[in-house]
């Protein structure tokens, strides 16, 4: 699998190459970079899916939300729910020339809410979950 380099620090909004993405968090609009082909190209193979994209948050062009919050391309919930079985894939994927661990890679993802026992992607199709006598909103 060859490399790709992201730079830690967002060179890609002063560059025409890459263009203003937008995508919608509560119901506002939250503007991004695309960082370009070779690293779409990259995503691609080494997850197996074609036309894949990657989108840096832009802090130049930052919104606010309907509250005046700044917006970003985080959730609108405060948990975040991640399913095992799909990090497990992902590691899967990626891990050939890699060092990669599953619980490594899960953490990294900072889920407060950690689901066992599905398989992988499962979760694409829940609407709600039930943890006691509380159901969650997908």
């Amino acid at each position: 699998m060859p490399t790709v380099q992201i730079p830690l620090e967002n060179t890609y909004e002063k560059s025409i190459e890459h263009p203003i993405c937008q995508s919608r968090v509560c119901e506002s609009r939250v503007q991004g970079i695309d960082c370009g082909s070779e690293v779409s190209e990259w995503l691609s193979l080494a997850l197996g899916k074609p036309n894949l994209r990657l989108i840096r948050q832009s802090h130049e062009r930052q919104k606010k939300g309907i509250d005046k919050t700044e917006l970003s391309f985080s959730s609108q919930a405060q948990y975040l729910i991640i399913n095992e079985a799909s990090v497990s894939w992902l590691v899967d994927k990626v891990s050939d020339d890699t060092d990669l661990k599953k619980d490594t890679t899960l953490h990294r993802f900072r889920g407060n809410i950690i689901m066992k026992g599905c398989n992988a992607f499962d979760e694409i199709q829940w609407e709600y979950i039930r943890i006691g006598n509380n159901n969650f909103k997908v």
